[in-house]
Formats: C-alpha cells, sequence, structure tokens
C-alpha cells in the first residue's frame, strides 16, 4: 500500500472529485502554476467552488 504525498492547493476537501493524470507530481504543479493557466484559474475560481488537491502516486 502506498503512502503518497498530497499537495492541498483549494478548497476544504468536501464533494466529488475529478482526477486529471499528469505523467508526474513536477508537471502537475508547473501545469497549475503557470502563468497560461492563472487567466483560467481566475474564472473558474469565479464560477464555481473548487477543490484541488495533487497526489502523487495514485492509479
Amino acid at each position: 500500500m502506498c503512502n503518497p504525498e498530497a499537495d492541498h492547493r483549494e478548497g476544504s476537501l468536501r464533494g466529488p472529485f475529478m482526477v486529471v493524470e499528469f505523467d508526474h507530481m513536477k508537471a502537475a504543479r508547473r501545469f497549475y502554476e503557470a502563468d497560461a493557466y492563472a487567466a483560467a484559474r481566475h474564472f473558474r475560481e469565479r464560477a464555481a467552488e473548487t477543490d484541488l488537491l495533487l497526489v502523487e502516486g495514485i492509479a
């Protein structure tokens, strides 16, 4: 059994989940922190309450 490291970025971690897979944790963090995603994130945050957790090692 693995004990994944989690990087809690947003929200209170309640409700339904959607999983988006990246090749590795560094790629997920790079996407989340990218300037290109910042504008989209701004609109997402205004339109919805989001829980966001980056987790490594979940398959």
